[in-house]
């Protein structure tokens, strides 16, 4: 008899299983998005502006990018890193609001702790996601779920550190929602939605 004879060959490991992001974590893989002009100049000081161009529209949601641009070829220090990520009390903050009262401000540690339940009916989610930046000018893109219901949509800015209370900019929602109706599916994403934490799943950070 061989010496591995009597032993139990190992069992071969299950295929992995690969799964879609929930549609709150980010853009859909599966869809090219209608572009919609959102023009809003949020901020303007002698010194900065905030602005915000167009919005890529899903049926799930929005990505856009916030701009900032400085006057100066070379600010402090704590103004070469406004990335929304509220590390920092004299980084600036950014939020969404939607007509019915919801907001999520970028940075929200509390608010990212909590899974979201996917009701797009109740929740808003706000996502940081690539940025760049030069001496003058500084992007972060952000993914917006859901889609905002009809009447304003709301942006809010903060940055005290460089003089700049909180001031708001609204557009009208209505064609962002139109926008999504010209978004093309290129095919079905038919692989599984992630487990829950708990079950297997990432959490929900993991996704984003």
């Amino acid at each position: 008899m061989g010496f591995f004879e009597d032993v139990e060959a190992p069992r071969p490991l299950p295929e992995p299983v690969e799964h879609r992001s929930p549609p709150w974590a980010g853009p859909p893989v599966n869809v090219v998005p209608a572009t919609v002009a959102l023009d809003a100049l949020v901020v303007r000081t002698p010194d900065w502006a905030v602005w915000i161009g167009d919005g890529s529209v899903t049926p799930e949601g929005m990505e856009f990018t916030v701009t900032i641009l400085g006057r100066r070829s070379e600010p402090e220090p704590r103004a070469m890193g406004p990335v929304f990520d509220g590390r920092d009390e004299d980084s600036p903050r950014f939020g969404v609001g939607f007509a019915d009262g919801r907001k999520a401000v970028s940075g929200d540690r509390v608010a990212h702790e909590r899974p979201p339940t996917g009701d797009a009916a109740t929740e808003i989610v706000l996502w940081p996601r690539g940025g760049s930046g030069s001496r003058r000018r500084w992007s972060r893109s952000f993914w917006l779920w859901p889609l905002p219901p009809p009447g304003a949509l709301t942006f809010a800015l903060s940055w005290p550190a460089q003089g700049i209370d909180e001031v708001l900019a609204e557009v009208d929602a209505t064609p962002i929602v139109e926008a999504a109706g010209r978004a093309v599916v290129l095919w079905p994403d038919d692989r599984p939605l992630p487990p829950p934490p708990g079950e297997g799943g990432r959490g929900w950070l993991g996704y984003c």
